[in-house]
């Protein structure tokens, strides 16, 4: 599985689950447990897909995601438009 970032909200990470989904990838959100949230996304979390779908994921996503943040680890946001 390879990460395509972590997203502030749950209805960003939500959103770009779907936007993946229309276009035929399956992806998997796993909660931001490093931090002060609990497991339930009340924070955010990590978007998830498979290796092999990971570069048209990303260039999907490149392009209508509001704020990701980097999946190298850092947490600063950054515009996605």
């Amino acid at each position: 599985m390879t990460e395509l970032g972590w997203f502030r909200t749950r209805n960003d990470a939500e959103l770009a689950r779907l936007l993946l989904a229309e276009a035929g990838i399956p992806a998997v959100l796993a909660p931001d447990q490093t931090g002060d949230h609990p497991a339930d996304f009340s924070g955010g979390g990590h978007l998830l897909v498979a290796d092999a779908d990971a570069e048209y994921a990303a260039m999907i996503l490149s392009s209508v995601t509001p704020q990701r943040g980097r999946s190298n680890g850092d947490r600063s946001a950054r515009q996605g438009l």
